[in-house]
């Protein structure tokens, strides 16, 4: 398959392709290796993933489980959309926690969650745009 230079050059960037915290390559496979688009949903992502968070935490302190399971179900979209596998597979935990009633198992994947996000922020943020165009 060809893509153009810019998709190329994160293709070959190691520490963005072979990062655990997020998957650049099957994102951009699915977008058509359209960069732009990845770097749209990239900042839409960056603009509103720490209220999301925000908002999960305190759906968690207030004991509010059908509000739990509706932000961490929005929380692994957001994730899968940008191939942030593991942030998304530890809000499907507590997505599933919340589903069954656990609150306890929510608070402990929170924990996690909230450990993950500030590495996978700054994964995001050392992508250089600019040499992408």
């Amino acid at each position: 398959m060809h893509t153009d230079p810019a998709t190329d050059i994160i293709l070959q960037t190691p520490e963005i392709v072979n990062h655990p915290h997020i998957d650049s390559q099957d994102t951009l496979k699915n977008l058509g290796n359209n960069i732009e688009l990845y770097r749209e949903i990239l900042d839409l992502f960056n603009s509103s993933i720490q209220l999301a968070q925000q908002d999960l935490v305190t759906a968690i302190g207030i004991g509010a489980l059908p509000d739990v399971l509706q932000h961490a179900h929005k929380i692994k979209g957001m994730s899968f959309n940008v191939g942030a596998k593991r942030y998304a597979e530890l809000a499907r935990q507590i997505e599933y926690a919340a589903s069954k009633g656990n609150l306890a198992a929510c608070e402990q994947w929170l924990r996690s969650l909230s450990t993950e996000l500030p590495q996978l922020q700054d994964v995001i943020a050392a992508i250089n745009w600019h040499e992408l165009h």
